[in-house]
């Protein structure tokens, strides 16, 4: 394994990976404390290839959350409801069984099976829903049920934990997920779960489920109140119990969404802490087979990119998810099985579809979208040209070398070799940004272009061209949010005339100090040939009026035949 570093102290870290040997509490702060991502991408991604190859996993699944009323109302929830509040449910076997009716011509594997902790429902509830679940799908994997709901209906039936596993055990309980530790922390237990069960019983009834037969999950919940200290212990903890029981699948990194929360005010988790907590994980759980990149938490593209970071498995299809979807998660609520392999296949993997224990749920499907096919030389991430220490030599690349890289190259190299580049052009390590506003002067145009859903042809219903009040009060607001910058686009409007744009520019900067980014080339393009001058006679025009510069726009490909 040769791997460059930005960051001298991952080195150690992959000496020890090398040898096989365990990271510790401090190898674990050095990966979150790190800012070489890429260093720790390619580390992770090591690691993930030495097990599994080119395969990424996913499986054909439907959740069914039975009811969001709880006792516990814990403060990063946005699922949980008291009964009669607005928005309250709770499913009735009937409900259950019309709902796993409404899908039962397809080819379900696994049905993940998870609620609040409703106390109008008995422990006669549970034992009749697992075997609803089992008569309506006799062949799916019930996967259901947190540490923490195995505590409440131990103490529902009066019975101890092994005998409540047993009595689900018999009405149909398979597997369950890893839900309810969110970090392994008694400040954060006590700040935001209080009436919960802690760390330390979470790991007392997965330990107990282990011993009883009972395949889980673990998580973590990342992205609240948690800092890096918790998170590596979180990850030591379940690694200790994995040498113990060896009772775990899968460890599921979880991010946080704080929206209709009570932690609403939190940012979002950025997908630089996302990857780095999947490969984090990748590299501290050396006794874990599997690390998931849970789409439906970080979305559909990132979860392509995390494949490259150490996880090895998407999920599943996620159909009728609630509970995070209720908390902001913007991903699709459903994907299709050609979705899911197509989004592995784009990523450069082998999709395998397996049942929850990873067993291949079929044979392997040869069949590949057009388009997504992987070419040996990508497989072996070969190059046709030498890249010393993974670095361009200066000046530009030729049409072959940018198209075999394209081509070829794997992920973090491409990353590291871009990286490189821009160091070299930009060594002081600034990034820029602009704070500015889009404004769409007028949506009518006379392209028609095929990938468009923003324009109207003229005469149709919802065309516009905005007016001088509309204008100064965006404006205004952009100013007021520190805005230095508009950025003035809009459609071919053959109503509009050299003079109007000119009125425009000037009606802005008589009243405002902004700079004005305007009029993509083909909207330069149209006034000059409406008017029947040159593109220089109007660029001179509009600069006059007070254009300061020009945006990129109508570049989607400089490929006459597509354009075409």
């Amino acid at each position: 394994m040769h791997i460059t570093f930005n960051d001298p102290n991952l080195a150690p870290l992959a000496e020890k990976v090398e040898k096989r040997e365990r990271l510790d509490f401090e190898d674990g702060l050095t990966l979150y404390t790190s800012r070489d991502i890429l260093g720790i991408g390619k580390l992770a991604d090591h690691v993930r290839r030495q097990r599994h190859g080119k395969r990424a996993y996913y499986v054909y699944n439907q959740h069914l959350n039975y009811t969001n009323v709880c006792a516990n109302r814990c403060r990063f929830c946005a699922y949980a409801r008291d009964e009669g509040e607005s928005g309250a449910f709770t499913f009735t076997l009937e409900d259950v069984r019309r709902q796993l009716l409404s899908r039962i011509d397809e080819p379900i594997t696994e049905l993940h099976v998870v609620g609040g902790l409703n106390p109008a429902l008995g422990f006669d509830y549970y034992m009749d829903l697992l075997r609803t679940l089992k008569e309506i799908r006799p062949h799916a994997t019930i996967k259901a049920f947190t540490a923490v709901e195995i505590d409440y209906l131990s103490k529902l039936s009066g019975l101890s934990i092994s005998e409540t596993i047993g009595q689900l055990k018999a009405a149909g309980l398979a597997m369950m997920p890893g839900g309810g530790a969110e970090v392994i922390s008694a400040r954060i237990h006590h700040k935001l779960f209080p009436r919960k069960i802690d760390g330390d019983r979470w790991l007392e009834i997965i330990e107990a489920v282990h011993e009883a037969g009972i395949v889980t999950n673990a998580t973590m919940l990342y992205g609240h109140i948690e800092n890096a200290a918790e998170r590596v212990n979180h990850l030591i903890r379940v690694r200790e119990l994995q040498d113990k029981t060896r009772g775990f699948s899968a460890f599921i990194p979880l991010a946080f969404h704080s929206k209709n929360t009570r932690l609403s005010h939190l940012p979002a988790t950025t997908a630089f802490d996302d990857l780095k907590n999947i490969a984090a994980a990748r590299l501290m759980l050396d006794n874990f087979d599997h690390i998931k990149a849970y789409w439906v938490m970080i979305g559909e593209k990132l979860a392509q990119v995390a494949l490259n970071f150490g996880a090895d498995d998407l999920d599943g299809t996620i159909i009728e998810e609630k509970i995070t979807h209720m908390a902001g998660a913007r991903s699709a609520k459903g994907l299709t099985r050609e979705a899911m392999e197509g989004m592995i296949r784009a990523a450069g993997f082998s999709p395998v579809e397996r049942d929850s224990f990873y067993h291949p749920a079929a044979a392997p499907k040869r069949d590949q979208r057009p388009g997504m096919e992987i070419s040996e030389e990508r497989k072996e991430t070969r190059y046709s040209f030498p890249i010393p220490s993974r670095a361009l030599p200066p000046g530009p690349i030729s049409e072959e070398e940018a198209l075999s890289l394209f081509r070829n190259a794997d992920l973090l190299d491409l990353g590291k070799i871009a990286h490189s580049r821009r160091m070299a052009l930009h060594p002081e390590k600034i990034v820029t940004f602009v704070v500015d506003r889009n404004i769409n002067y007028t949506n009518i145009c006379t392209s028609g272009c095929r990938f468009c859903a923003f324009y109207r042809s003229p005469g149709d219903p919802g065309g516009y061209r905005i007016s001088n009040e509309s204008l100064k009060q965006k404006i205004e607001e952009t100013l007021a949010l520190g805005g230095t910058q508009i950025l003035l686009q809009g459609g071919m409007n053959p109503d509009l005339c050299l003079e109007d744009y000119k009125e425009m520019l000037r009606f802005i900067k008589e009243r405002f100090p902004i700079h004005i980014h305007g009029f993509s080339p083909p909207e330069i393009f149209f006034i000059a040939k409406k008017e029947g001058i040159s593109v220089e006679a109007v660029l001179t025009a509009l600069i006059d009026a007070g254009l300061n510069s020009i945006p990129g726009g109508g570049a989607e490909i400089l490929v006459d035949e597509i354009r075409k």
